[in-house]
């Protein structure tokens, strides 16, 4: 089996609806271009890791914030790596 496990923070991959991956105020345009950057670059990474029989899964910063979030993230991979699926995001966008 083929396992890649990312962990993501919230805000430098631009987690959608996330309140973690709020802009700062200030250098709006800067912020936003190196932050959509980075969604580009890992929706790459993945596709092409994905393509060379890689199964891939996110974890989400937010996601991990407590014990009770961890064990529930824990429990979502576990599943996961035991089934065929090639993509998991956890928690979903």
């Amino acid at each position: 089996i083929k396992v890649v496990i990312f962990i993501n923070g919230c805000f430098w991959h631009g987690h959608l609806g996330c309140k973690k991956s709020t802009l700062p105020s200030t250098r709006k345009d800067f912020w936003k271009n190196k932050i959509n950057g980075n969604i580009e670059r890992d929706k790459r990474n993945i596709n092409k890791l994905i393509k060379t029989g890689w199964r891939v899964a996110i974890l989400w910063e937010c996601c991990l914030i407590n014990s009770d979030y961890i064990l529930k993230s824990i429990n979502l991979l576990l599943d996961w790596i035991n089934k065929s699926e090639t993509y998991l995001e956890i928690p979903e966008k």
